[in-house]
């Protein structure tokens, strides 16, 4: 349950004044309900490796509660050394609380938890499953948080397995994604969403774990950078915690402020890109406008079907003038979207219809030049181990306007950047016309081939298969759709009666107070 809108407010971090807000952030702050909370200090983490160390260094110096959310906590080798380094805190008398959700830790062996719990962490799983209430299995949690004190905050789009960690010894490189740590006020915020989370999943937080810890002392000032080895520093950078609901839509509404005043550059890097469509007309758009639109996803996914269902869609994008390019490591995981290398978001939501309205979210949205400078150097180097997708050439008419190509090589990879159209003519416009189509056949490295497994085709294929199974096996089907039904039935009823028995509870007023009201 949500608290109470004037309560949160009450327990908000200090906020700019309204009447100093610009227009883009007003817009911001109503989109998201995320004011902007200034004085933090910020880093940039590349990756499990630099994410999971930063994590157990702050972990280890936590003098009051510790907050952990996640959405996958494996008990392989580096779930068990953050369950470890968590139990180590709670045998020290610091206060542990530990969420996890149900669907996305299934697997995941009962000895983890029993071991935090005995060492006095509060274990807690979200939405198990509830006869009585089918449908919230659709409703995840599926945010990646860690909150020390109330005062040091990490958000990201990591979860706690080996799959991000890597494993040296075999030789598995981890998968890519980006996480942020921070220090400073923007930290409270993360426990009030935590609170949220946690009430839902039973009962309430304590009171005193619902802000920073006064008496801790100043938490030390990481540097913004993007690799371990650099240091960028990037003090008092102004942070928005985008808390993510179901059916509330913030980080949609919020996504969507940033397109439209995107001026120069949209650079999005998303794990699950299936869009929905008003947010691909938005990126359609600002590339028609001339904006620099460029999406990274995935060369190969660990959901296949999804990559398959987004490249059904990539036509428009194209044909737009969005440019599409695919990682080429291991999984792709990281959701981040830098705007004019102002705004930059990092944090759990992927850019599909789960991730926007059904699911439990958390983002962060810095708002600071050099963290910004900082996100868009990354997504350069992670450019160059991707390939790039592009359309068919076309052969194009003398006297029309072409676009000039010019190759720029980095390392090993090969980026095509686009200039202003110039008016080309005549036997030199022929010429200069094949030039350019023979640089586009040879820089980018990837052809764009529309998936074969679009909507309409799995649509197809699941509904053939359903009507198979109902003529080789009826009863079968017959049965299964019974006792769905029956399910969602017994589950509706017993929640309406349980809804029914809570308000019959509740004092009637007479009319003499209704009248005196």
């Amino acid at each position: 349950m949500e608290p109470d809108s004037s309560q949160r407010l009450l327990h908000r971090a200090p906020a700019l004044p309204h009447a100093a807000s610009s227009d883009p952030d007003r817009a911001i702050r109503r989109a998201g309900d995320c004011p902007q909370i200034p004085g933090n200090t910020v880093s940039l983490l590349r990756d499990g490796p630099a994410v999971f160390a930063s994590w157990l260094a702050d972990i280890a110096q936590a003098k009051h509660f510790i907050l952990l959310e996640n959405y996958i906590f494996r008990s392989d080798r580096i779930g068990h050394q953050i369950a470890d380094a968590l139990a180590a805190r709670a045998k020290a008398g610091i206060e542990v609380y530990v969420l996890f959700d149900w669907l996305g830790s299934l697997g995941t062996s009962r000895t983890l938890w029993v071991k935090l719990q005995r060492a006095g962490a509060k274990v807690r799983p979200f939405r198990s499953l509830r006869l009585t209430d089918p449908l919230r299995l659709l409703q995840r949690n599926h945010r990646k948080v860690l909150c020390i004190d109330g005062q040091i905050g990490h958000v990201g789009g990591l979860c706690i397995g080996d799959a991000w960690a890597g494993h040296p010894e075999r030789g598995l490189a981890p998968w890519r994604d980006t996480a942020i740590r921070f220090a400073g006020p923007a930290a409270a915020e993360l426990c009030l969403a935590f609170a949220e989370t946690w009430q839902e999943a039973g009962t309430a937080l304590p009171e005193r774990i619902q802000g920073p810890s006064e008496a801790m002392e100043s938490p030390p000032e990481p540097a913004c950078v993007t690799e371990p080895q650099e240091d960028t520093p990037c003090a008092q950078a102004p942070l928005r915690v985008v808390s993510g609901l179901p059916g509330r839509s913030r980080i949609y509404r919020l996504t969507q402020v940033l397109l439209a005043n995107a001026a120069e550059r949209i650079w999005i890097t998303d794990a699950y890109f299936l869009t929905p469509p008003t947010m691909y007309e938005a990126l359609t758009a600002a590339a028609r406008d001339g904006v620099d639109v460029r999406v990274l996803v995935p060369g190969r996914s660990d959901l296949p079907w999804i990559s398959w269902l987004s490249r059904a869609g990539y036509l428009g994008l194209l044909e737009a003038g969005v440019r599409i390019f695919e990682w080429q490591g291991p999984m792709l995981h990281a959701k981040t979207t830098v705007v004019d290398g102002k705004w930059c978001r990092v944090g759990s939501s992927n850019l599909n219809l789960a991730s926007l309205l059904t699911n439990w979210e958390l983002d962060v949205v810095v708002e600071h030049e050099s963290f910004g400078r900082a996100a868009e150097q990354m997504f350069l180097r992670d450019l160059k181990n991707s390939r790039e997708l592009h359309l068919r050439s076309r052969r194009t008419r003398m006297g029309k306007h072409t676009a000039a190509i010019s190759v720029e090589r980095a390392s090993d990879a090969t980026v095509v950047t686009e200039t202003k159209p110039v008016l080309v003519g005549g036997r030199a416009g022929a010429v200069v016309v094949r030039a350019s189509a023979a640089v586009i056949g040879v820089a980018l490295r990837r052809r764009y081939e529309r998936s074969a497994w679009s909507v309409s085709i799995v649509a197809a294929l699941l509904l053939l298969s359903l009507g198979a199974v109902g003529f080789v096996a009826p009863q079968i089907l017959g049965l299964g759709i019974a006792g769905l039904s029956v399910w969602f039935g017994l589950g509706s009823l017993l929640r309406g009666i349980s809804d029914w028995r809570h308000h019959s509870r509740k004092p009637r007023r007479s009319r003499r107070e209704s009248r005196a009201e």
